[in-house]
């Protein structure tokens, strides 16, 4: 089982992977202090292939963008696992979807002008994270999503249970107020999912 954030960009103009790594270790490093924990992690990347998981060669200050036979793997040197990351083009099915969702859900149907506005770039990335990853992840692939909204005006979404569904769309600075924080968890099991895991952050760290 895998959870994931798709992120839809509102500017057309794509960050370079290294302003995607430098703000989210910054947001990142943020999120640890405001939980006591005083440690500056640095989230890397690097472009794998599909078919064989082996390295492609990929400039960092290049745009944040890559072809669909391969995926971005964002990860921290000292913790195991990491999360895989997708850029895709927007097909029909992804207004179809949107539709459909502005319909059924008063978060998106109150975000209808910017989820069109964004769906027009014609683009967007989701990034997913497997069961079972060290705590410091679970926090980082949610900093890098969030990250990465804020660069490009755009938004974040998530229906697979990755946080409260009731929240989603959310722009970058609404999901950086409370994801992963239980204090303002809607439903009581995320509350308890991050706990454990900031309980877990700062032995991971000086592992």
């Amino acid at each position: 089982m895998s959870t994931t954030f798709d992120v839809y960009p509102k500017l057309s103009k794509i960050p370079s992977f290294r302003e995607l790594l430098d703000l989210s270790s910054a947001r990142l490093a943020e999120y640890l202090i405001d939980h006591g924990i005083n440690a500056q992690p640095t989230i890397n990347v690097a472009l794998q292939s599909n078919r064989d998981h082996k390295p492609r060669p990929f400039d960092l200050n290049s745009p944040a963008m890559w072809s669909d036979v391969e995926y971005a793997w964002f990860y921290i040197e000292s913790a195991p696992g990491g999360t895989d990351a997708y850029f895709c083009s927007n097909q029909e099915f992804d207004y179809e979807d949107w539709d459909g969702e502005i319909e059924t859900h008063i978060r998106a149907a109150e975000r209808k002008t910017l989820i069109y506005e964004c769906l027009a770039n014609g683009y967007h990335w989701y990034f997913r994270r497997s069961m079972g990853q060290p705590a410091i992840i679970n926090v980082a692939y949610g900093m890098i999503a969030g990250s990465l909204a804020e660069l490009t005006e755009g938004f974040i979404y998530s229906g697979d249970s990755a946080w409260d569904y009731e929240r989603f769309p959310a722009t970058a600075q609404e999901f950086f107020s409370w994801y992963f924080r239980p204090d303002k968890a809607i439903k009581a099991e995320y509350a308890r999912w991050a706990a454990r895991c900031i309980k877990y952050l700062d032995e991971e760290l000086r592992a």
